[in-house]
C-alpha cells in the first residue's frame, strides 16, 4: 500500500486500509488504491468506525461519537471536510473501498455536513 500525499524522502504516517486484508477475497490492504495516509488518532478512529469517507471523498464522522475532550472535538470538527487529493501520479481512493468501509466498519449514520 502506498502512503499518498508525501514528498520524496519524507516519513510516512501509518496508513489505514479501507478494507482489512482478512475481509473477503477481493480487497487487500496491499492494493495501492486501498489506503489513506492518516495520523495515528485518525487511523484509530477510522479503524473503529468513528470516521469514514463519503462517496464524494468527504470525511464522515459517526453520530455515535460523543464527548467534549480535545480529541473528540477535533474529530467532530472534521465532519464534511474534503480529503486532500493525492500528489500527481498516485491513485485516489477507489469508491468500492470507501463504500465497503462505510457499510462494514462505520458506526451508525454520519453527522450533518458529513
Amino acid at each position: 500500500m502506498v502512503a499518498r500525499g508525501l514528498s520524496p524522502g519524507r516519513t510516512a504516517r501509518p496508513v489505514a486500509g479501507d478494507v482489512p486484508r482478512t475481509q473477503g477475497p477481493i480487497f487487500h490492504e496491499e492494493d495501492e488504491d486501498n489506503g489513506l495516509c492518516l495520523y495515528t488518532v485518525h487511523h484509530k478512529a477510522f479503524d473503529c468506525g468513528a470516521l469514514s469517507v463519503s462517496a464524494h471523498l468527504r470525511i464522515q464522522v459517526s453520530a455515535r461519537l460523543t464527548g467534549s475532550g480535545p480529541v473528540c472535538m477535533a474529530l467532530l470538527d472534521l465532519s464534511g471536510k474534503s480529503l486532500r487529493r493525492p500528489q500527481a501520479g498516485y491513485p485516489s481512493v477507489l469508491g468500492d473501498y470507501a463504500s465497503w468501509h462505510r457499510e462494514h466498519v462505520f458506526k451508525g449514520l454520519g453527522r450533518a455536513g458529513g
